[in-house]
């Protein structure tokens, strides 16, 4: 279904992070379910969509708490390729959670992608932007990381 190794790394990325209680089977038929709406919607190829959904989700830093004596400093830090796919399925599951619309779980991940896809205001975009804004508002703390 997917052609290249590495949008079907993506894919498997994916599919990892959504499996629940072991069940392969039912993780794959959801995310399936959810490309196959949105291939239907867009009339865009999967590679595409994947390929779109990782770029526009991806970031570059990340905020960790580190304590220092008495106080906590929020530092950002430079994050590697794992990492950033992480974050993005993160904030891609956690938008999902956050839709209380009554409709399956795919159709909530396959709205979300859609609107990933058109660049229109979503939570996950939200969540990242919300990431990049700490971690620039918090640049001055850089020297803490070492």
């Amino acid at each position: 279904m997917i052609k290249t190794t590495k949008n079907q790394k993506f894919y498997n990325t994916l599919l990892g992070f959504f499996i629940k209680k072991g069940n392969k089977h039912k993780a794959k038929k959801i995310i399936d379910k959810t490309f196959l709406i949105l291939q239907k919607k867009t009339k865009k190829p999967l590679s595409l969509l994947i390929g779109v959904l990782f770029f526009r989700l991806r970031t570059v830093v990340e905020v960790k708490k580190i304590k220092t004596g008495k106080r906590i400093n929020f530092i950002p830090f430079i994050i590697g390729p794992k990492r950033r796919i992480f974050l993005s399925i993160k904030w891609l599951k956690q938008a999902i959670k956050e839709d209380k619309r009554k409709v399956s779980f795919s159709e909530k991940l396959a709205t979300e992608i859609l609107n990933i896809f058109y660049n229109k205001p979503c939570i996950s975009l939200t969540l990242k932007k919300e990431n990049t804004y700490q971690a620039f508002s918090n640049r001055s703390n850089i020297y803490y990381r070492w």
